[in-house]
């Protein structure tokens, strides 16, 4: 949203509230310094008194000797007994704390015990008492007596470490221990929150899918919890966590003994794994020194504390190990300084931290050096992190990007790809209407169904971006079993002849007829295996074998085997089929074609539709494939004989006529192009709708605010208002009557994910172009009011359609014997302006009066149009050049004159991409072609040609020539064509060497000419171009 302006008024409202709440703000400040000021009331705690007790020690016997605390003091017993004598100042709430150094400690005052640290009776394990602090509470008694304390332990060595003694109040004893281990415990809680927050994200980007070798936090998280439990409970405080202090030991020592090992599997990570082994046999090293001596605290007298050396060996040897595998990363080219820098930051930490622990015998010593260098090796790596995800993001960005330019680059190709199939089924429909012979019918239908199948294919590869992401679409619908098996079967069939192979079918009778799923992808699946059955298999058999399992209810599923006598597969390889681009044993399979996406395509339909596949395979004598798809039941009657049920099926199918009429009904179109505007004119004359038509945006808003329509067809691509921008004005508008009416936009770009983007931008629907009669009838009737439709077997024209069709056969093939002849006549008529008779007739309805009709349009609104768009190209007006060069490509294409169709097509893309170059280029050849094709139109009609001018033209073709080429001349031709689309440059470059010296008019030999520069420059496009108009 854009952001709103202040009024004058919501000025001075901001003002008072922000004046407002900073007066509050220094009200409150002065409020706090007056209330501290307040001398009348203190119920402050000021009974912190906490003193060393560190003087006058002398060890006990016949010769006092002092003692120094803390200190050490030489020896050879295990046990060490010192005394004092109590301060006079003392009352009864002071105390005494002192510290056992895994130590047994006993303290006597005027000899009465008053306390004992010693845990022998009950430690479960180990032979030292942890070390502890114990408090012994004083009596004003207790003032001027001596006090003696004993300290017992394994070793003398153990037994000579005295530790701090501290005399005070218990509150100020406690607020020394925090105090002094304040630091600490700041950094033990930051690093043990850090670690848990690192631990969480890790666990979230693992489950959204993010994936990224510096995201894997998780090891990094869990190693700085456990030194940051190692530091907790090595801490002063950590009597106040835990009372049980043998196992508070084990699991501070086991903490920090453990922590390398995630260390290690985080930086295996990071660096991609490539030293994955060298990590994993460390990482199983340490933890064999770890249970080493989990066993030895455990089952022996020894304890951690006795072995904690090894333990700071394993910390030592693994960040040796990280650190050696940095280098090698070094020397292959791959620098990660904030990795080194943070590794060496630790070790250097962790040697202090081990070098203080051992000069500290006495135990007073800080934690901090090691949790300073954790936390610096994790802003560091946080820091490489986050630019890592910023890398990755700014990469995904680039990614989309390619995927749009992808992606638009398919909806521009789409129709290009799809118009010679386009034209074989419009050929088909011509005779499935006018043919009644059942087998020529049956043929028909085949082809039909095996085109509208390649169609489907040809769909899902164009919409490679969904393919590649998973997003296959299933649409579930009812289907004819036999005319499925019998699709397959039929491609098949074919392919398997070719090479000599037995197709064996084993249909089961019991098949229910009719099932409800995608039968398109159920087909997809099939064929795919089949084909890659055939193949595989230079000679025996290819079989197939179809049952159906009843599961209850309506539901069930397809058991289908697929099997071969092929080369198989091996074992090694059976798992890796449905990945994409998977080709085995290229050595002995290299002149097989294919691009190894066929099994990967099946597996995810399977997977999307619920279903399994199994291989078996033998490597050498064939393979066997199982597949099953779970389908619905719609009619559980038996199949039978699936080719008897099939047939029957074809006597049922009937002859294409309109489906109604609706005279009531308004209807408007918009559009830029006059040609596709009398098309729909045409394609709606006998359904009597009345049709309004508008060519601009503009012209649109303002038939819409004079007129009430029941549906509006609006062109996406439009000069000044796009069809986007005119359906939003319309819907802003109001009191504008068609405020509310249905719009279905017209587009070229016939990919899937249009309709989604069509829906989403307030279209109720959208028809793809050129536009089909038959699917603008069907959309028509779906949207129109119930009430206008007046159906066909009710209007006049239908009764006299069904006279006609009964009076017999010998007028029937005589109506097809013209039919044939005129379409020969106009074919050969027409030729000369290179228009294909066929396609223009298919894409006007199949009406030879409205392809008429089209070729003259085209023809009376050439010298407007040219003028046109040869002003656009002068002035270089390369957005308005664009559009109108699009409206020429899609009238060239409307009456099938497709070589100018491809020119106009190649000029809209490159003026698009901004190359003018291109276009100044070709421009000449764009404005030739057009001109042939309209004296062509003009010829046939009778009327005059007309010319270009010298400024349009440069190069003018010589009158008269004879354009002709000999049969061997043609061969040659044909030839050089074929070489080039096999990328075989240097043979080509001799066939046209050859082509040459033959005897040729003047305007072919500039034209081989022109290719041959082409051809040396490797554009082999634009020479296919040129070879393919001669």
């Amino acid at each position: 949203m854009e952001p709103k302006e202040f009024s004058s008024r919501d000025k001075r409202s901001v003002i008072l509230i922000k004046g407002v709440f900073w007066a509050m703000v220094v009200a409150w400040i002065v409020l706090c310094v007056l209330v501290a000021m307040n001398t009348h009331e203190d119920f402050r705690i000021t009974d912190h008194n906490c003193q060393s007790f560190n003087s006058g020690w002398v060890l006990c016997g016949d010769k006092e000797i002092p003692v120094q605390i803390p200190g050490v003091v030489e020896g050879n017993s295990t046990e060490l007994r010192i005394r004092n004598a109590l301060p006079m100042d003392i009352d009864g709430r002071t105390s005494i704390l002192l510290k056992g150094l895994h130590q047994d400690v006993t303290v006597w005052i005027d000899g009465e015990i008053r306390g004992v640290l010693d845990n022998s009776e009950t430690r479960p394990f180990g032979r030292h008492t942890p070390s502890a602090y114990m408090i012994v509470h004083l009596n004003e008694t207790d003032a001027g007596k001596p006090i003696e304390i004993r300290y017992a332990s394994v070793t003398p060595a153990d037994a000579g470490k005295l530790n701090d003694i501290r005399i005070g109040s218990d509150v100020g004893l406690i607020f020394w221990m925090i105090d002094s281990y304040a630091s600490d415990l700041i950094f033990a809680i930051l690093l043990l929150y850090t670690g848990v927050v690192i631990v969480f994200l890790g666990i979230v980007m693992r489950f959204t899918g993010e994936e990224n070798p510096n995201m894997n936090l998780v090891y990094l998280g869990t190693s700085a919890i456990f030194v940051a439990v190692w530091m907790l409970g090595e801490g002063r405080l950590r009597q106040f966590y835990y009372g049980n202090l043998s196992a508070g030991e084990l699991v501070l020592w086991e903490a920090l003994f453990l922590a390398p090992i995630p260390m290690m599997f985080y930086t295996s990570r990071l660096q991609e794994r490539r030293y994955n082994r060298v990590y994993m046999t460390a990482s199983a090293l340490a933890l064999i020194a770890d249970l080493t001596m989990l066993a030895l605290e455990l089952f022996s007298p020894y304890d951690f504390f006795d072995l904690y050396p090894i333990g700071w060996a394993v910390i030592i040897g693994s960040g040796l190990v990280v650190l050696v595998t940095i280098i090698m990363d070094f020397r292959r080219g791959i620098h990660r300084w904030r990795l080194l820098l943070g590794i060496l930051l630790l070790m250097g930490c962790v040697v202090m931290q081990m070098w203080r622990y051992e000069q500290s015998a006495i135990g007073i010593f800080t934690n901090n050096y090691i949790s300073l260098g954790m936390i610096m090796f994790l802003m560091l790596m946080g820091i490489s992190a986050i630019s890592s995800i910023l890398k990755q993001r700014q990469e995904q960005a680039l990614a989309i990007k390619a995927n749009e330019t992808k992606t638009d680059f398919l909806a521009n190709m789409s129709h290009e790809i799809r118009t010679p199939i386009n034209a074989m089924l419009g050929f088909d429909e011509m005779i499935l209407r006018e043919e009644s012979d059942e087998q020529i019918v049956e043929y028909a239908t085949n082809i039909k169904k095996a085109g509208g199948n390649l169609l489907s294919l040809i769909n899902d590869i164009l919409d490679f971006s969904k393919v590649e992401s998973g997003k296959m679409e299933i649409v579930n619908d009812e289907y004819r079993t036999s005319s499925m098996l019998a699709d397959v079967i039929n491609m098949t069939y074919m392919k398997a002849q070719d090479k000599g192979l037995s197709f064996d079918i084993f249909i089961g009778k019991d098949i229910p007829r009719v099932l409800y799923g995608d039968e398109m992808r159920v087909k997809q699946i099939l064929t795919n295996v089949l084909n890659n059955a055939v193949k595989y298999t230079e000679k025996g058999s290819v079989s197939l074998g179809v049952s159906f399992d009843k599961l209850g209810g309506t539901q069930g599923r397809l058991r289908i085997s697929i099997a071969d006598t092929g080369i198989g597969i091996k074992p090694e390889n059976i798992g890796k089929i449905t990945e994409a681009f998977q080709r085995f044993d290229l050595q002995h399979n290299r002149s097989i074609e294919g691009a190894g996406l066929g099994m990967s395509i099946v597996s995810s339909l399977l997977k999307i539709m619920g279903g399994k596949l199994q291989v078996y395979s033998t490597y050498g004598k064939g393979s066997d494939f199982r597949i099953i798809i779970p389908q619905e039941i719609k009619d559980a009657t038996p199949i039978g004989n699936y080719q008897n049920d099939y047939r029957k099926g074809i006597r049922k199918q009937e002859a294409y006529r309109e489906l109604f009429t609706a005279p009531q009904a308004k209807v408007l179109f918009v559009d830029d192009n006059f040609m596709n505007l009398s098309v729909v004119k045409g394609l709606l004359k006998k359904t009597k709708i009345q049709v309004g038509i508008a060519e601009s945006g503009a012209a649109c808003l303002e038939l819409t605010r004079k007129n009430k329509y029941d549906l509006i067809f609006m062109d996406h691509l439009m000069p000044d208002m796009d069809g986007v921008e005119t359906l939003h004005r319309l819907r802003n508008e109001t009191g504008n009557p068609n405020q509310y009416t249905m719009v279905i936009a017209l587009t070229a770009n016939a990919i899937k994910g249009s309709r989604e983007y069509y829906l989403e931008e307030g279209f109720h629907e959208y028809l793809s172009k050129p536009i089909e009669g038959e699917k603008l009838e069907e959309l028509l009737l779906k949207l129109l009011p119930k009430e206008y439709i007046i159906p066909a077997e009710e209007s006049a024209e239908n009764v006299l359609d069904y006279l006609e069709k009964d009076q017999g056969e010998g007028t029937e093939k005589q109506q097809t014997a013209t039919a044939d002849s005129c379409m020969q006549e106009l074919e050969d008529m027409l030729k000369q302006a290179h228009i294909q008779v066929a396609v223009g007739y298919r894409y006007a309805g199949n009406s030879m009066g409205q392809f008429h009709w089209m070729i003259m349009l085209f023809a009376e609104n050439f010298e407007k149009a040219y003028q046109k768009l040869q002003g656009y190209y002068i002035k270089k007006q390369e957005d308005m050049y664009t559009i109108d060069v699009h409206a020429l490509k899609s009238n060239a294409k409307s009456i099938g004159a497709n070589q100018l169709y491809q020119l106009a097509w190649e000029h809209e893309q490159q003026s698009r991409a901004g190359n003018w170059n291109y276009v100044r280029e070709h421009w000449d050849e764009l404005s030739r072609e057009w001109l042939c094709v309209v004296n062509g139109i003009l010829n046939y009609i009778g009327e005059n040609p007309v010319e270009l001018s010298e400024a349009a033209v440069t190069e003018e073709s010589d009158e008269g020539e004879n354009y002709e080429l000999t049969p061997a001349q043609r061969m040659l031709l044909d030839n050089c064509i074929s070489l080039i689309e096999d990328y075989d440059a240097d043979s080509a470059e001799r066939m046209l060497t050859q082509l040459l010296q033959e005897d040729l008019t003047e305007g072919i030999r500039q034209q081989l000419i022109a290719a041959e520069k082409k051809l040396e420059q490797m554009e082999y496009e634009d020479v296919l171009r040129i070879l393919k108009c001669i």
